[in-house]
């Protein structure tokens, strides 16, 4: 019999919540804990000669030199009202004498993609905006008390991250990752102060693709869903 809703078992597990964290240079791999006990049912590991053997019985008193396998990345700083991610693909339509109806596999052609991510930002640190504006510390104009920061004429490989990423969580607590690799920041900086409201301003990244790359036709953008049984 056919449904009146869309909802399944799996309903929990894909409905997003809350605004949503963004990071840059996240990475899944095997990191140091920072936890200062035992979690019980918690995995731990040690490192011998990059090889890592999982811990049978952990030790309190050597949980400083244990890892952990999971997301690791930096917080790119606190957001107020959320942000966007927005990825939309290029075609071009192909228009052919005698055929006046779109044709699968011919009228439409992919010709390009372009992702980008947008958040706006609630703090102001020197971390945050110099990346978004690509500045440089003017080591002659700092002083004991305040670094100070100025423009450069080019944009550099310093200037792209590793990847930005917006981490979201469904109605089970369960994360959706979306990672935009070699990440520029792009967007215009504004940055306005009201009196008696809070002060915001956005940055937005593109997502761009390696020149060593074997397809200059793509973006290395990745969806990160967590593994759930089909219905």
């Amino acid at each position: 019999m056919l449904k009146n809703n869309g909802v399944t078992s799996n309903t929990p597990e894909n409905i997003p919540l809350g605004a949503g964290t963004y990071y840059k240079n996240l990475t899944y791999g095997y990191t140091l804990t920072t936890d200062k006990a035992i979690v019980a049912g918690k995995d731990y590991y040690t490192k011998a000669v990059d090889v890592y053997t999982k811990v049978v019985s952990p030790l309190v008193a050597d949980i400083a030199t244990y890892y952990e396998l999971g997301w690791s990345g930096t917080v790119i700083g606190a957001t107020s009202g959320g942000g966007t991610f927005k990825y939309e693909a290029e075609y071009v339509d192909v228009e052919l004498d005698g055929v006046t109806v779109l044709v699968k596999g011919i009228s439409k052609q992919k010709v390009g993609e372009s992702a980008s991510l947008e958040s706006t930002i609630a703090e102001y640190s020197a971390g945050i905006i110099s990346q978004a504006l690509h500045l440089v510390k003017d080591l002659t104009l700092s002083n004991a008390e305040y670094d100070c920061y100025v423009t450069k004429d080019s944009i550099s490989d310093s200037d792209y991250l590793d990847n930005v990423a917006f981490v979201g969580y469904t109605a089970t607590g369960k994360a959706i990752i979306i990672i935009l690799p070699n990440a520029l920041c792009t967007s215009a900086f504004e940055l306005k102060g009201e009196n008696k409201k809070q002060g915001t301003y956005s940055i937005t990244f593109d997502c761009t693709q390696d020149l060593s790359a074997q397809s200059l036709n793509k973006l290395p953008v990745q969806w990160w869903f967590p593994v759930v049984a089909e219905v």
